[in-house]
Formats: C-alpha cells, sequence, structure tokens
C-alpha cells in the first residue's frame, strides 16, 4: 500500500541490481527517455554510492525524524491531508563495520501507520517515548500523537496543544530532555509567541509574550537545558532565550552574512554539547558560530546556490559523526554535501563547490513535468555519511557516498 517501487544498490549486488530495475520496469508498456536516463545514471552510482536504497512513497514526503538509531518516523502530505509512518531502517545500512554476521534485509519495515487532516510541516519525536510533536501548516499550535505499540499498529492523536497568540503562520518546535524526566517541548511561529510545555503533563509553563520582537522565526533548538536558540526568517538574526526564570531573558546577535530573502539554522549536537550553530541564508551563503561565543563568526562562505522563492524548503545540517561535512537541500531537486575542513572567515573568496551531489531524486523521477524538490534530509546519528532524503514527488532516500 506505501511503497510503489523498491531500487536497492550496493557495490557487490550489481546484478541484484539490474534484476530489480528489470523487474520493476516489466509493466511499462512504452519505455521512454527518462528511464533510459535512470538507467544511465544508476550504473554510473556504482562509483559513487557505498550503499543506495529508493523508494517512491504514494505522497509527498514533508519531514523526517529518528526514533532511536534504526527506526525513523516520517509525514507524507496528499491533498490538505497527511499520512504518519513509521519505519524501520535495512539491516544492511545499519550494520555496524565490526558485524561480521550475515544480513539479509535489505528493505525498510513499516511498523505503524496514521493519517492527519492537515498538512504536516515537521516531526520531532520525544527521546526515551513512543510520542510525536507535529507541527502543521498555517496553524501556531502543536500536536502530541502516539506511535503504535503491541496491542496497536495505529499512529493516533493524542491531544492539541494550543498557542496563547494564534497566528496562521506554521509552528517551529524543538524538545528537550526526554519523556518522564522534565522534558519540555518549545513551539512558536514568532519570537513572541513561544510557548514551553511540559511533555509529561502537555501543560504550557512559560510564553514570550513579554518580548517586544514581534518577528517570523525559521528555526527554533535546544543548546542545553535552559537555553533556546531561535533564528530569524528575514534577518537571519540569532536570539538566545533563557528559560529558567519566569520572564524569559534574551540575548540578541545580527547576522554577520549579506542581506537576504530568508535565513535558517542549524545546531548539531547533544543536549549540553552544543557545539556548533550553521546558518544558511536563501543566497547560498554559510554562516558558522561556536555557540559558546556567537559574537563573532568562525566562518563564512558562498556557494552557487540560490532561490528567490520557496523558501520552506532550504534546510541545513551538519554531519553529526565527523563534524567535518555539511549537506544542504531545498533550492532545486539535489542534495549537496561540503566539506568544511578548509573554510575561512572570507565570503568575499571565490564560492565553494560541494564534494558531492546526489541527483538520484531528479535522475528517477517518472514525472519530468513538475518541478521536483528536495523537502528533507536528515543525517543518521552515528552511521558515518549515511543520510535520508525526501522530495516532492514521494521519493525517500537512504544513501552512502565515496569520498574521492
Amino acid at each position: 500500500m506505501i511503497f510503489v517501487c523498491f531500487q536497492t544498490l550496493l557495490r557487490e549486488d550489481l546484478l541484484a541490481v539490474v534484476f530489480s530495475r528489470t523487474c520493476t520496469l516489466a509493466g511499462v508498456a512504452h519505455r521512454t527517455a527518462s528511464n533510459s536516463m535512470a538507467d544511465d545514471w544508476l550504473f554510473d552510482s556504482i562509483t559513487k554510492y557505498r550503499a543506495l536504497h529508493m523508494y517512491d512513497l504514494q505522497h509527498a514526503v514533508s519531514a523526517i525524524d529518528w526514533v532511536g538509531d534504526r527506526g525513523l518516523c516520517l509525514a507524507c502530505c496528499y491533498g490538505d491531508r497527511s499520512e504518519i509512518l513509521e519505519l524501520l531502517l535495512p539491516d544492511k545500512l545499519v550494520a555496524r563495520k565490526d558485524d561480521t554476521s550475515i544480513v539479509k534485509d535489505r528493505d525498510f519495515q513499516m511498523v505503524n501507520g496514521g493519517f492527519c487532516d492537515r498538512k504536516i510541516r515537521d516531526i520531532r519525536h520525544i527521546p526515551d517515548s513512543r510520542m510525536l510533536a507535529v507541527t502543521e501548516d498555517d496553524v501556531n499550535c502543536i500536536s502530541m500523537w502516539r506511535l503504535g505499540s503491541d496491542q496497536s499498529d495505529m499512529v493516533e492523536k493524542v491531544c492539541e496543544i494550543a498557542n496563547s497568540t494564534p497566528q496562521c503562520c506554521p509552528a517551529q518546535a524543538t524538545v528537550t530532555g526526554p519523556h518522564g524526566k522534565g522534558g519540555r517541548l518549545l513551539f512558536g511561529s514568532h519570537l513572541d509567541n513561544i510557548c514551553i510545555v511540559e511533555v509529561d503533563t502537555e501543560k504550557v509553563l512559560q510564553t514570550t509574550s513579554d518580548l517586544s520582537e514581534h518577528s517570523l522565526i525559521s528555526c527554533i533548538c535546544m543548546l542545553d537545558n535552559n537555553t533556546a536558540m531561535c533564528c530569524v526568517s528575514d534577518t537571519g538574526k540569532i536570539v538566545l532565550l533563557d528559560i529558567r526564570e519566569p520572564k524569559i531573558a534574551t540575548s540578541k546577535h545580527n547576522c554577520q552574512g549579506n542581506t537576504a530573502s530568508f535565513w535558517t539554522m542549524h545546531v548539531e549536537g547533544s543536549d549540553g554539547n552544543r557545539g556548533r550553530c550553521s546558518q544558511l541564508s536563501s543566497n547560498g551563503e554559510i554562516l558558522t558560530h561556536d555557540t559558546r561565543c556567537m559574537q563573532k563568526r568562525l566562518t563564512c562562505q558562498q556557494t552557487e546556490l540560490n532561490t528567490d522563492h520557496s523558501f520552506k524548503y532550504l534546510h541545513i545540517t551538519e554531519d553529526p559523526v565527523t563534524r567535518l561535512q555539511v549537506a544542504v537541500s531545498g533550492f532545486d531537486d539535489k542534495l549537496y554535501v561540503y566539506n568544511s575542513v578548509h573554510w575561512s572567515d572570507d565570503c568575499k573568496s571565490s564560492t565553494i563547490s560541494p564534494v558531492f551531489v546526489h541527483e538520484g531524486h531528479s535522475a528517477n523521477s517518472d514525472n519530468q513535468s513538475e518541478e521536483l524538490k528536495v523537502v528533507t534530509h536528515t543525517w543518521h546519528p552515528w552511521q558515518q555519511d549515511l543520510i535520508l532524503s525526501g522530495a516532492t514527488d514521494g521519493s525517500l532516500h537512504a544513501w552512502q557516498h565515496i569520498d574521492k
């Protein structure tokens, strides 16, 4: 019901790949040029990927988050509705290098599923729990969902937490601390309507309604259990929120990059050990900061990417294993990986080039008439170079590229 097509590529299994591809296309009456291009790309990929798993879902992927180190939850949108799925990664992808046992499972396993009557913008898994925090398009609230159990394979909505100052903008959300241990959930669309919720009781503890600045934010994350970081979408300004006191204290740091229409950010690291903040602009500029000293940027680099519209898919992440690579998506139908080892603080130097470009979403798309975009991506928490990416055509790819 869910997976329309499955393709897998492992360097040691070329014949299996060709057979899988041929069987998939056996029922197609007329072979198109796009099919031929996809086959050419598939063969060329042998020298580019250590592993490549490609799936076609029935609907466009809109959000992905990890459930532990092998499971993931994702949302797929169709019209004004969404589907929430819990999947397990193939054993082949998450097998550790020192594991010499035979691994046969190379397909995603569907664990649970459910339906939402709105378009889902983002999903956040609550650590150490079977709960999800879900934000939706054009609604500044957050809903809590329970993943299935041994008694039920349904993902079900538990409650909806309203914002005290609602806006017709999707909320940004982040989680600090595990379920049942004082965990808190932050969500909001603007600086002055962020709500801090106790995960256990689903009670709103604090809000930022006292703040005088009504700026739309593109991202919110936790640096530690007491400090949240927000990125203002149109200026790139970083705002730190100290949530220990009843009246939330703030410190603001103006963007140290060039003027752009849109900015977003990502902070990598576990709670209490958040080291580097990466910012991405709609002009393709990437800034990095040390979160312990936000007054001065670490690096400033200009990519060749640029967009004047459709900012909501822009996404930047850092490799959590090596901390040496940055991935960028949302500009077009590709995902770009950059090596940050030799980055400098000189935005006026020549533009940087990616060390790898994942073109699989466009190369294997059946509908070439619609504009295709990579909507979201995420790195595996500990499996080096393993990236999951989803696109507007419903394609979901799990892949590891070969470092050149």
